[in-house]
């Protein structure tokens, strides 16, 4: 466990945590560490043998001192927000694969009513001997129980492979060595996710096989055909569906980030269904192609039992994921490069004593310094909310950084440069009132208070309520000197302080000031705010990567699925060739069928695909990440064109064996 005092260093904007030191976890050893105090001017760790040792004694210190001027923290949760980032990529992560699951799903449903329609006459054969719905439903359910289940199996163990097999791959994009141990909980969780998708999907299709009569099965089984679902079979097909629902919900740690995943993939399956039903509607409803060909591929999307709308689904879904996450990528790395590009400060000096700072002006006239700006720097926690404490008012995610430890606070007489207030107003200059604090909108927004409510500091051991003045616009990505919350004159004006010194400028003028400043003030911290926004563009784009890599397996699932949906469907459709090779159809004219149906279907679904895929980025990239949003064409271009060419390529390969069979053997058989 780790304990930190509000001594610890704070962010050099105040938006940050306190200082970490090394987290202590369950070693083996023991240090020399007291027992922690609120006037200890650095943290104390606790190391032990038995993690809970540390979690009770982590729950001991904040039952006992609810409100001390200092944080206890366990070793997995030594930072909060580098924590709460991973969680927030393994919960991201697992609902890609949730979503790519869900295509899965896609092509179950397809390969059961392909594998039902190859078994008509045992159906028929059991119906016709006395077997019922349930006689069916049980005994192909246990069938498909068992491949499905083998499939599971097989794919925990290929997951629980991928740690062992990855961790020599990955040193170059993580600078963390990867676990590579087994882990019980996510495999289970996968098993379970995929059992209640296997059941889900294939419930329909095995109810529809056992509700039609034996003589429809006879003369040949039609999925969706019939008078579909009964009643209980409806109840029956939404009970798996709920179950799946939540398991994700219960899955999720972030409720309203489950509830917004269901929500969209529940969106996205509506969008998709309708666009299946209007490209069906439209090519029944298209004029007469001259040529015979065009109008028998058109027929073709529209015919029963025809593959159209889930070939719509699985590329659509699939292309959805990818062009989102590519837009939101290249709108993420697009914001990076204004941000460097920008006027942002080269170096932050952190810890500057009040009898440095001249010297740092004086910094100011050195060759390639532009600039020099300074701020008085103290150190407090925020305790209280409208006179309720933190830990009871509900704070919103987003701020929770606010009161997770000690922030940077400071005061000022006039207001920084282009402040833009959205309430409230600014005091006067040689203000002698009460505190009175200036608060910025994202944490106005976050605590739920505006102006004229109040929230309590720590500060120094005391604590100090103070009323909002007036609430600011902060743009936190210019990275200049800000702060979150600043005082009006009077109470921190004598407080002890350190000093926050940014400077500004380019090229070998700035290397020359951080050899200066190193030399000269041990005590100084220098924070190089250029070095700092490379690694993050470079970590951007690393995980860029990993999300890429997971909706192209998404993408890939859904491929299947088309080839999936495309080859159950290929009994018919090489009974189809054989009619049109007796009406004197020859390939030629076969195969411009083939692609019309597909390369029709493939462009209605990229276009959409591409518009559903930058509605979720822009939904992603504004609402989610506050940042601009703009559209790029060759993303949606791209979509567009790789939709047609899968749909042409899965569909010609898959209905390939209808354009070299022979009519004959088939005439015989009827």
């Amino acid at each position: 466990a780790r304990v930190a005092s509000p001594d610890a260093a704070p962010s050099v904007t105040g938006g940050g945590a306190a200082s970490p030191t090394a987290p202590a976890g369950p070693t083996g050893a023991s240090s020399a560490g007291g027992a922690p105090a609120a006037a200890s001017p650095s943290p104390a760790s606790l190391r032990s043998a038995d993690e809970a040792t540390v979690t009770a004694f982590v729950e001991a210190a904040r039952t006992a001192f609810p409100d001390a001027g200092w944080r206890v923290e366990s070793y997995n949760r030594a930072v909060p927000r580098i924590r709460n980032l991973l969680d927030r990529v393994d919960t991201d992560l697992m609902l890609i694969g949730i979503a790519a699951l869900l295509v899965g799903g896609l092509g179950i449903a397809e390969a059961v009513r392909g594998y039902l329609a190859s078994r008509m006459a045992s159906i028929a054969t059991l119906k016709c001997v006395g077997g019922g719905v349930n006689t069916v439903l049980w005994t192909y359910l246990f069938q498909i129980l068992l491949i499905g289940g083998a499939g599971i199996v097989a794919g925990c163990a290929l997951g629980a492979a991928v740690p062992p097999l990855a961790a020599g791959l990955t040193g170059q994009l993580i600078p963390v060595q990867l676990d590579a141990s087994i882990h019980a909980a996510p495999l289970l969780r996968a098993a379970l996710l995929g059992l209640a998708i296997l059941l889900a999907f294939s419930l329909r299709p095995l109810l529809l096989a056992g509700a039609v009569r034996p003589a429809t099965l006879f003369r040949g089984y039609v999925a969706g055909g019939g008078n579909g679902l009964t009643p209980a079979g409806r109840v029956l097909v939404g009970t798996g569906f709920a179950v799946l629902a939540g398991l994700v919900w219960l899955f999720t740690p972030d409720a309203r980030l489950a509830f917004g995943f269901m929500a969209g993939c529940a969106g996205c399956f509506a969008v998709f269904r309708v666009v299946a039903w209007g490209l069906r509607a439209g090519a029944r409803r298209a004029p007469h192609a001259g040529n015979p060909s065009v109008r028998l591929g058109l027929a073709s999307i529209h015919r029963p039992g025809a593959p159209t709308v889930n070939m719509v689904f699985a590329l659509g879904l699939g292309l959805t994921a990818l062009v989102g996450i590519a837009q939101v990528e290249r709108n993420l790395s697009a914001s990076l490069a204004r941000d460097l590009s920008r006027d942002a400060p080269a170096f932050f000096f952190i810890n500057v004593l009040p009898d440095q700072v001249a010297e740092f002006e004086a910094l100011g006239n050195a060759p390639g310094v532009t600039r020099i700006d300074k701020a008085p720097m103290v150190r407090g926690r925020i305790v209280r909310i409208k006179g309720v404490p933190v830990q009871d008012v509900p704070v919103a995610p987003e701020a929770q950084w606010a009161v997770r430890g000690d922030r940077g606070l400071s005061h000022a007489a006039t207001p920084p440069p282009d402040t833009e207030m959205t309430a409230g107003g600014w005091w006067p200059p040689d203000y002698s009132g009460p505190p009175t604090i200036s608060l910025s909108d994202d944490l106005a927004r976050g605590f739920g208070v505006t102006v004229g409510d109040s929230l309590t500091f720590n500060i120094l051991g005391r604590e100090v309520t103070a009323t909002i003045a007036n609430v600011r616009k902060v743009d936190w990505m210019t990275f200049q000197l800000q702060f979150a919350v600043l005082f009006a004159p009077g109470l921190l004006d004598r407080a002890p302080a350190t000093w926050v010194v940014t400077a500004y400028g380019d090229g070998a003028g700035m290397d020359a000031l951080y050899r200066t400043v190193t030399a000269a003030h041990a005590n100084v911290t220098a924070i190089s705010m250029r070095e700092i926004l490379g690694e993050v563009r470079v970590l951007m784009e690393r995980m860029g990567v990993m999300f890429r890599a997971m909706a192209g397996v998404m993408l890939a699932t859904g491929l299947l699925v088309v080839a999936g949906a495309i080859l159950a469907d290929r009994q018919r459709r090489i009974y189809d060739a054989v009619i049109y090779k007796v009406c004197g159809a020859t390939r030629r004219d076969i195969l411009l069928a083939l692609v019309t149906e597909f390369l029709t279907t493939g462009l209605v679904t990229g276009l959409f695909s591409a518009g559903t895929g930058t509605l979720a980025a822009w939904a992603a990239v504004r609402g989610l990440l506050k940042l601009p949003f703009a559209v790029y064409p060759g993303v949606v271009a791209g979509t567009v064109a790789a939709c047609v060419a899968f749909a042409l390529v899965f569909g010609l390969a898959g209905t390939a064996r209808a354009l070299k069979e022979k009519p004959a053997p088939y005439l015989r058989n009827e």
